[in-house]
């Protein structure tokens, strides 16, 4: 045995599985979990060029696609106190259920784990790694509101509860034209990057506040609120006749699509799963939307 041998450890590959039926990866990141070294780390491919190569460039999403990796990144860091056994592991593992899945773990000598995870990297992965303090996708402050939102979600009972800071979007209605050239059909939707951005926003709450993939009915719970315009307060603060009620555009309907489709695949796979939905938007004095998820009763 080597004298610069510190133990073993796990490595799981990081997987994007776009269709889990077809059991058809590519390989995009490698996590290494030391338990003698309470070593948990992951280093995650920077481009989508081996994607690309797989499925090519039309078959995912950019923007989702960073913000889950985003989202892995932030699960990880709030697991490494809790894992500390292989056991522990297999279930972290086992709770991955969106886009980006991993593999069973298998053992490995570690001498440097941080040295051994680039290496595994770079043998299983190749290409540049991301640096997870590389170009947030989000503004600088999100970290705290997100810490925000987490903390929220802890502290509920039987359900998940969290907060997603930011203007709520509405999904935007959807329209065809005619392709001059092929004569196809093109469908797109209005407000599309805007309500992208929100979504994503939604996703990176949720995975942070720990929800997972349930087949049972769901009950939703949202409380969307939007700024105070300047005209509601005046130099004593709050004036008496501003109203609570926001009866402006956006639709709450539209309000409600959009989050039903941004937490498909992560609190349920599909939104015919949702069977009830209490919903409400409101003046407040910052922008967002509190989510609750829950499991419906069956009787």
């Amino acid at each position: 045995m080597s004298e610069e041998y510190m133990g073993r450890g796990y490595f799981s590959l990081i997987q994007y599985c776009p269709d889990l039926s077809r059991l058809e990866a590519a390989n995009i990141g490698v996590v290494l979990f030391c338990p003698e070294r309470r070593f948990l780390a992951a280093k995650a491919a920077a481009g989508k060029d081996r994607i690309a190569r797989f499925f090519g460039r039309e078959s995912f999403d950019a923007d989702r696609l960073n913000v889950a990796k985003r989202a892995f990144e932030n699960s990880l860091r709030n697991q490494t106190d809790g894992l500390r056994t292989l056991e522990d592991f297999q279930r972290f593992i086992d709770t991955r259920g969106n886009d980006l899945v991993l593999t069973p773990p298998r053992s490995v000598k570690v001498t440097d784990p941080e040295r051994d995870l680039a290496q595994l990297f770079s043998e299983l992965v190749g290409g540049r790694a991301r640096h997870q303090g590389q170009q947030p996708m989000f503004p600088v402050n999100f970290g705290r509101m997100l810490d925000r939102s987490v903390h929220a979600a802890r502290s509920a009972h039987g359900a998940d509860v969290f907060f997603v800071p930011g203007l709520p979007i509405a999904k935007g209605s959807a329209r065809g034209f005619l392709h001059r050239h092929t004569g196809r059909i093109i469908v797109i939707q209005d407000n599309r990057k805007k309500q992208k951005t929100w979504s994503a926003q939604i996703g990176l709450c949720a995975r942070a506040a720990g929800v997972t993939l349930s087949t049972a009915p769901i009950r939703l719970r949202l409380a969307f609120q939007f700024s105070r315009p300047k005209s509601h307060l005046n130099a004593a603060g709050l004036k008496l006749a501003a109203p609570r009620a926001h009866t402006q555009k956006p639709d709450l309907d539209k309000l409600v699509r959009c989050v039903l489709d941004a937490l498909t695949g992560l609190a349920y796979p599909d939104d015919s799963r949702v069977v009830s939905v209490d919903a409400r938007k409101d003046w407040a004095e910052k922008s967002g939307c509190h989510i609750t998820v829950e499991a419906a009763e069956d009787r």
